[in-house]
């Protein structure tokens, strides 16, 4: 929403929207930050992790503890995921937001807002290792305490998801095409697969296009 907190969407109806157009399959929109889309300053609540404190992020709201979950997102996810499937919907639950990342040439900065820029968490963690508004480093399989956080976060969306029939993970939404982005995804596509097999359900894992200087080759060797 353009003002915070966000109104409440109404998931039902949007099901309902669907029904009357023949449509059975969606996009479970993820966002990763608190605010900002690259061409609109946007609020986005709730979000995977608790807000404990101390201390405010830069959205004057209270820093995010990367090490405790908010649960009720996680209940709200699945809860949306079932009430598709009962209508015979598929779903791809999407893991991350490349738009919330970099500002892609446009005009705001939505990582000043992130849980992984180091400001707005208490456990020393800076996906802008370099202070530039942007949080790429957050996309480098070298900086093994932010994968390790990721892992974590992806494995409770797995678990929270994994018993239903309905669903298509997908790893990112128009993440920047960089070598290391793609190299980034790839982990996430073995990674879950890898996780997966250990469970009563394996589900399809997917890479969607690159934005901005993507190819279909990113696609077709992932």
């Amino acid at each position: 929403g353009l003002t915070y907190p966000p109104g409440a969407f109404d998931y039902v109806a949007w099901l309902d929207y669907l029904d009357a157009r023949g449509v059975n399959f969606h996009k479970m929109w993820v966002l990763e930050t608190a605010r900002g889309w690259s061409d609109a300053d946007a609020y986005f609540d709730p979000l995977p992790w608790a807000r404990t404190g101390p201390g405010n992020a830069a959205d004057g709201r209270p820093k995010f503890d990367l090490t405790q979950f908010n649960q009720s997102y996680f209940d709200r996810l699945r809860e949306r995921v079932i009430l598709a499937g009962n209508r015979g919907h598929y779903v791809a639950a999407q893991l991350f937001q490349g738009w919330n990342i970099t500002a892609k040439g446009m005009g705001n900065y939505p990582f000043v807002y992130h849980p992984l820029n180091g400001p707005n968490n208490i456990n020393g963690i800076d996906g802008d290792a370099d202070n530039d508004n942007e949080g790429e480093e957050t996309r480098n399989l070298a900086n093994t305490a932010i994968i390790a956080i990721q892992a974590a976060y992806v494995e409770k969306v797995v678990d929270t998801l994994n018993d239903l029939d309905n669903v298509l993970w997908e790893v990112s939404n128009e993440e920047d095409g960089t070598t290391q982005t793609n190299a980034w995804q790839n982990h996430w596509i073995d990674y879950i697969h890898t996780y997966e097999a250990g469970k009563p359900k394996q589900h399809p894992v997917g890479m969607t296009v690159i934005y901005p200087g993507g190819s279909d080759s990113d696609l077709t060797s992932s």
